[in-house]
């Protein structure tokens, strides 16, 4: 991996570790996930209801692309202390 960029969370784009960040804008009646990649580019979305099953479905969403050996952290709780 490239010095300066964090190891996680990434996906692999061929033999290339991408840095991915995940976006949610919550409101009362829904919540809308948004995907960026290290340069800001749009990867995927995901709208749910704000309900348990719409917060296990975007869970759902964001495992079944970015899991396995990367790491997903939500940035909320980075800021409230070490990642």
């Amino acid at each position: 991996m490239s010095a300066g960029r964090p190891s996680y969370p990434f996906e692999v784009e061929g033999d290339t570790p991408m840095v991915v960040l995940l976006g949610i804008d919550v409101h009362k009646a829904t919540h809308t996930a948004v995907a960026v990649d290290e340069v800001g580019q749009k990867i995927g979305q995901c709208v749910v209801a704000a309900t348990d099953g719409g917060h296990r479905q975007l869970l759902g969403w964001a495992l079944s692309r970015w899991s396995g050996d990367r790491f997903i952290r939500p940035a909320r709780a980075c800021l409230l202390g070490p990642c």
